[in-house]
């Protein structure tokens, strides 16, 4: 998880509570005095609740530092494919699927094409 980033939410990354539970954002703007402006639902597992947090992703206007219920910018798994040489060199891109690694692998020293997965 990343720290909650206002903007990255408003294009479209996903969002978390602090301990991982989806968040669906409704709005970014709500009209308020109390600074809570913006509007969410917190998956509970069979409900999702409402909840209202400042524009910094804060649970509480008290700013307590590790509210379950904070919001963070979600981690997002991610897949490619490369290609693994004997001199233990990979190929120099990461591709988006098995055949687009395979037709690009350069047949000299070649030993095979694995899956790698990682979090952004």
């Amino acid at each position: 998880m990343k720290p909650f980033d206002i903007e990255l939410a408003k294009a479209g990354y996903p969002v978390c509570t602090r301990d991982g539970r989806p968040v669906r954002i409704l709005c970014f703007d709500r009209k308020s005095v109390d600074g809570y402006s913006i509007l969410a639902l917190v998956d509970e597992g069979n409900r999702e609740i409402f909840i209202a947090y400042t524009s910094r992703g804060k649970f509480s206007n008290h700013e307590k530092d590790d509210d379950p219920y904070d919001l963070f910018v979600a981690s997002v798994k991610k897949e490619g494919w490369i290609n693994i040489y004997e001199n233990g060199s990979t190929s120099k891109a990461i591709y988006p699927c098995k055949e687009d690694a395979l037709d690009c692998h350069d047949p000299v020293g070649y030993i095979t094409t694995i899956k790698i997965e990682w979090e952004e």
